[in-house]
Formats: C-alpha cells, sequence, structure tokens
C-alpha cells in the first residue's frame, strides 16, 4: 500500500493485485464499475512488456482484448490476437499467434466480459474456456462488473478489487 499499489481483497484480507496475477495462471477480475479493472489488465500488460524486470517477473507478451467488440457470433479469437500483433508491426502476424500460443508465451486479457451483448454472453463464456483449454499453457486474465458476473468460468479464479481505503484515496 505504500507504494500505491491496488489489491484485492477476499473476505477479511487484502492481497497485492500483482502478486495474485503471478500466482493464477486463470484470473477473473471483480469489481464496481469505475473501480479500475481495466486499469488494473492495462497495469498487468504494461508489466508484462518489462519482463524480468517488471513486477510480474514474465516473459509472456501481453494482449489487450475488448470483449465488447465479439457481437457476433462468429468469434476467432486467433485472428483477434494476430491483428493485435498486426497493428503493433508484427511480420507473419497469424503465425507468429499460432507459434506463440502453442509454446504458451502470451499472457491474455480479456475486458469487459459484462459488456458482451446479452444474446452473445454465453458463446462468448464458451470460446474463452474452449480456447484456455486448447492453449493452456498462456496466461488468462478476465475483468467484469461484480453486478453480472454470473461464476460462468470454471477453470478460473475470482478475485474482486478492493475499493480504495483512506490513505489511498
Amino acid at each position: 500500500r505504500a507504494q500505491g499499489k491496488r489489491s484485492f481483497q477476499t473476505v477479511d484480507e487484502r492481497h497485492d493485485g500483482i502478486s495474485i496475477a503471478k500466482e493464477k495462471q486463470y484470473l477473473m477480475v471483480l469489481g464496481g464499475p469505475g473501480i479500475g479493472k481495466s486499469t488494473f489488465l492495462r497495469k498487468l500488460g504494461l508489466e508484462a512488456l518489462k519482463g524480468q524486470e517488471g513486477q510480474l517477473r514474465s516473459t509472456q507478451i501481453p494482449v489487450f482484448l475488448e470483449l465488447k467488440t465479439f457481437r457476433d457470433k462468429s468469434i476467432d479469437l486467433v485472428t483477434a490476437i494476430a491483428k493485435e500483433f498486426e497493428t503493433c508491426g508484427f511480420p507473419n502476424n497469424r503465425a507468429f499467434t499460432t507459434e506463440s500460443l502453442n509454446q504458451g508465451k502470451i499472457l491474455l486479457l480479456f475486458d469487459g466480459l459484462d459488456e458482451v451483448p446479452t444474446r452473445n454472453m454465453n458463446h462468448v463464456i464458451e470460446q474463452i474456456e474452449a480456447f484456455a483449454t486448447q492453449y493452456d499453457k498462456n496466461a488468462f486474465v478476465t475483468s467484469c462488473r461484480t453486478a453480472a458476473y454470473q461464476s460462468s468460468f470454471r477453470q478460473f479464479s475470482d478475485v474482486t478489487i478492493a475499493d480504495f481505503d483512506d490513505e489511498q484515496i
């Protein structure tokens, strides 16, 4: 807290968010509107980019995907990830994506499950679960508003972002 880090709160205790993310391969970040879920996912991405020098001490490449963009039934996560690499100027982005996923080199940051249209919610959840199972060497972090979450992901650990305490405010 002295360093101004955000934390997760379990029933009666708080834990540093980065520490939890380092321990869990599959993480569901829950919280109210505006509490900092998306900001925390971006922070994880930035720390992953720092490699061994960052707080995550990760060698995985972060990929941030906004789930609200998945509006129809055709969801191709490999293509979505490859498009992110293409945007960043990676050559042979499709082959790079496939190889990186197979080797477990990706940190997938899925933001805003609650922003997926209701008619597609179950389909998106099924696709993410199947993807996480197929590419189980990678790390996955998803965010969702607490009120919209139905404990939908089987292999993900649910954590709730704690409100700022008086000192942090």
